[in-house]
């Protein structure tokens, strides 16, 4: 009769494995968010020369609004204004960080996916505004000022 009781770790031993692994994946992910469109901002911002960047050009994604968060940005501005989930604000911690920005994604009035943008790379900060951005104004100009990349909003194509 003892001989079942020892086989169980045979089906607990890999179930647990297997949620440990969905754990640490889960925060590998949440704590980069898109790393594809990431890649391609920086690469925008490096290659761009003071061009002007497309926000629509960059996500291979549906999206309606973009919220950028700065720096120090409190969790009621993460969960009001970006509605970012619990686990990206906890994974994230922007509300004590100053090395990142965060760009919400959403469609609707839902989150739709987050980048992380280590302000080392491309320093969104000139950018952050009360509102969000929208398909038609999330145009950005990146602008090297000593070792970093400051970006600011563009002004739309047809008001040039």
């Amino acid at each position: 009769m003892a001989a079942p009781k020892n086989r169980r770790w045979i089906v607990f031993v890999p179930l647990l494995s297997a949620v440990a692994l969905g754990v640490v994946l889960m925060v590998l992910r949440t704590g980069t968010g898109d790393l594809a469109l990431r890649i391609r901002i920086i690469r925008a911002l490096n290659e761009g020369g003071g061009q002007t960047i497309d926000m629509n050009n960059m996500a291979a994604f549906t999206w309606d609004e973009l919220v950028v968060l700065g720096p120090y940005s409190t969790a009621q501005q993460q969960a009001d204004v970006a509605e970012l989930p619990f686990y990206v604000r906890w994974v994230v911690r922007l509300s004590s960080r100053e090395d990142i920005c965060v760009l919400a994604f959403k469609l609707g009035h839902r989150y739709r996916t987050h980048v992380v943008m280590p302000r080392a790379k491309g320093d969104f900060l000139p950018a952050v505004r009360p509102s969000s951005y929208v398909n038609d104004t999330a145009l950005f100009a990146g602008q090297l000022k000593g070792d970093r990349i400051l970006v600011y909003p563009a002004k739309p194509l047809e008001a040039r």
